[in-house]
């Protein structure tokens, strides 16, 4: 399974326990690079994959809601 994969699937179960709430800001690409130890290319699928499933919306600017 593809390291973009494995995050996916953790943000996704982190939004379905409710650890950010509706219209919560999630952490930046960056951000969530570094405290899951893998590339901001990486960070960036696993949250084009959580907007592509409709777990997340991004707002220009404003970055990535649940």
């Amino acid at each position: 399974m593809a390291k973009y994969e494995i995050l996916f699937k953790q943000l996704r179960l982190a939004i379905l326990r409710g650890e950010y709430a509706p219209n919560d800001r999630l952490p930046s690409e960056n951000a969530i690079a570094i405290k899951h130890g893998v590339s901001r290319i990486t960070s960036k699928r696993a949250l084009n994959e959580l907007a592509a499933a409709d777990l997340v919306y991004r707002v220009r600017g404003g970055g990535n809601l649940c």
